[in-house]
């Protein structure tokens, strides 16, 4: 299931990511400030190409198992974070591997807190969500802009619609659920070559917007979230209880043919 290749990520050079494989997938993954670093440099690059920022919980990779695009968005992305702590633990039990837990929203707000000036484009949840996660992003920022925020439950040719109005957009920022939104960003790559393509996830958005409970940081820390989304959140409920089987199983499965 698991093997790398590159230099670690250290504090003497922050902005070093691994490749490693994970089950059926291949991506690149480092630690927070690997990653904030890495975003950092495609900023100040005055002839920048595009990058492409990810996250992996069990939940995506069940959806990369079934889904080409899903599994093609994060093998394309620059950093992919390891949201969730089921990743973290079956790296433990299986491997004995340690893998640096990032959970996207945290990546975001390090994102938000850059000075650079930049044009965001919002896509997910709902239109109310989206501009008032919007506004909110805006209020927070020295750099980054939205200047215009959309819904998550259009069809994908009225995104690409809505992409080839923003070709030069800086920032697409997506949080409209698996696989939706790696859908949205893998057709971006083309539509926006030079933009920072950015799953921030659903529950990002909704944060922002104030309509999603923030777990509590102690709950955050140990990476029991999920504990908080199942209280509070009872439509993730059947994603956890049988999700967590299949994704359990497909990892065991995959482990067997390597």
């Amino acid at each position: 299931m698991w093997s790398k290749a590159g230099p670690s990520a250290t504090a003497a050079d922050p902005a070093t990511t691994d490749q490693i494989r994970f089950g059926r997938l291949h991506f690149f993954t480092g630690n927070r400030r690997a990653a904030i670093a890495r975003i950092g440099e495609w900023a100040d690059d005055p002839n920048r190409a595009g990058l492409m920022i990810g996250f992996i919980n069990p939940h995506v990779y069940n959806c990369a198992v079934e889904q080409p695009d899903v599994a093609a968005f994060l093998e394309g992305c620059q950093y992919v974070c390891i949201d969730g702590v089921g990743v973290t633990v079956a790296a433990r039990l299986l491997h004995r591997v340690a893998l640096p837990r990032v959970v996207a929203t945290d990546l975001f707000d390090d994102f938000v807190g850059l000075d650079r000036p930049l044009r965001g484009l919002l896509i997910g949840t709902t239109a109310a969500e989206a501009v008032a996660a919007a506004d909110k992003i805006n209020a927070r920022s020295a750099g980054l802009h939205i200047v215009e925020a959309v819904d998550g439950f259009r069809d994908l040719a009225d995104y690409e619609i809505l992409l080839a109005h923003h070709q030069r957009i800086d920032a697409l920022l997506v949080g409209a659920g698996s696989p939706k939104s790696e859908q949205i960003l893998l057709r971006a790559r083309e539509l926006c070559p030079t933009a920072l393509l950015f799953h921030i996830g659903a529950g990002t958005i909704k944060l922002y917007a104030d309509t999603k409970r923030k777990a509590p940081g102690l709950l955050s820390r140990l990476g029991l979230e999920w504990v908080h989304r199942i209280v509070f959140e009872p439509h993730t409920r059947s994603r956890y209880i049988g999700g967590a089987w299949k994704f359990a199983s497909d990892l065991i499965r995959s482990r067997s043919v390597t």
